[in-house]
Formats: structure tokens, sequence, C-alpha cells
């Protein structure tokens, strides 16, 4: 039997046990039944203006997403990562239940064409993910493993230039929270 979407949410929903979190997945079932839009739903559950740092509104979404559209990795991410709020986490979560039904092959090859993560290159990059994935004595022990070569300094400026990016985003984002508590 084919895992589609009623089948797959069914299998998930039969193995929850908080109250919260089933409720909201309730909410969102009739949606996936009527082929709703993931931005439509997020709107029906209140989140319109972006999702919620909380795990259950990221979770349900993000599954919401994912079996919307459960044949096309694009089509499940994209509009997960343009709901705004936590739309990064989301999106990852998203791409991930998709890696893992479709395959790595079905990503984008511009999107991994894309990938960047200085100051280490994709060779670099390609060498982590390998190891990562062959590591023969489990993970038990792969803290142990010695490094992979890597640029200490250049990973300091990079970090401190996220912290500042961060730092900037969060302060612009304060007035708007400020006042959505207000009123």
């Amino acid at each position: 039997e084919e895992l589609g979407p009623s089948v797959a949410w069914a299998l998930l929903t039969d193995e929850m046990v908080d109250d919260e979190l089933i409720k909201l997945m309730d909410q969102l079932q009739p949606l996936l039944a009527k082929r709703v839009s993931v931005q439509r739903a997020a709107q029906k559950m209140g989140w319109g203006r972006g999702i919620p740092s909380l795990p259950y509104p990221i979770a349900t979404i993000a599954i919401y997403s994912w079996l919307r559209h459960p044949e096309k990795f694009r089509r499940a991410v994209e509009p997960a990562i343009l709901l705004g709020g936590e739309s990064a986490t989301v999106g990852a979560i998203v791409g991930g239940l998709a890696a893992i039904q479709l395959g790595p092959s079905q990503i984008p090859p511009e999107w991994v064409s894309r990938l960047s993560c200085w100051p280490h290159d994709r060779t670099w990059m390609k060498q982590l993910a390998a190891r990562l994935t062959d590591w023969p004595h489990g993970s038990e022990d792969l803290h142990h493993a010695p490094a992979m070569p890597s640029m200490h300094l250049q990973q300091l400026v990079r970090n401190a230039m996220l912290a500042l990016l961060f730092s900037i985003n969060a302060l612009l984002k304060m007035p708007f929270k400020l006042f959505s508590r207000i009123f």
C-alpha cells in the first residue's frame, strides 16, 4: 500500500499522545483533505503573520506542507519557507521529510549548487558528509574522531558577522512583538 497523505496522516496521529499536538493535527486534517494551500492552512490556524517559535506549530505545519505535496520536493518546501516566522526551521523539517521519502536526488540541483558554508568550500562539505555517512565505528564514538582541517580565524569572523546580523534582526522585530502583545 502506498504511503499517501491520508495514510501517513493517520499513522502519525495514531502514535501521538500529547493533547495539544493532537488538537492542532485534528484542525489541519480537514484542510489537507480539501487540499488547502500551505499558506491558507497557516492563516486558518492563526499563523498568517508567520509561524510561531513553538514546537507544535512548527511540527504541524511542516507535516502539513510535506503531505500537501509529497511527490514533489520543491512544491513541498517552497510554500513552507514563504510562511515567515520560523519558516527556516519549518523548511528544514519539510526538506528532510521530503528527502527521506523522495531521495536526496530530488533536491533541486540549483539549490545544491548554491550551498555555501564560508570559509569552507563544497569539497570540504562533501568530505564532511561522506565522513559522517560512512563513519565505520557508529555514532557513539564520532566525537572522538580527529577533526577535519578547518579555518578557525575565518570561522570566528563568520560567526561574529552572523551574530551581528541575528542581533540586528531581533532588534528590528522587537517593536512588532511589543506592539502585538499590547493589542
